[in-house]
């Protein structure tokens, strides 16, 4: 009866210890994921807004009386600048 009582304390006391451990390694991922995530999302924001920018500023220089082929030069460098801002 002892040795049975001795068992059920351990499992009980292991138990809690588990979920203890599992409760404290969720909040210390939560507080590790959440700062990465606003950063993603203002790394986001800013490369959607510089996109437009760049659509736009590209949709003014077709509008303008530049050679061809420095339009496309200035679109291709503009694309270049789009892509390395949002994949960074």
């Amino acid at each position: 009866m002892m040795r049975l009582d001795q068992q059920q304390k351990y499992i009980k006391e292991r138990d809690e210890l588990l979920t203890r451990f599992l409760k404290e390694s969720m909040e210390t991922r939560k507080m590790i994921t959440v700062p990465k995530e606003e950063e993603q999302k203002k790394k986001k924001c800013f490369g959607l807004f510089f996109s437009f920018v760049i659509v736009h500023f590209a949709c003014i220089l077709f509008s303008l009386k530049f050679s061809i082929h420095a339009r496309i030069k200035i679109v291709h460098l503009l694309a270049f600048i789009c892509i390395f801002a949002l994949y960074e």
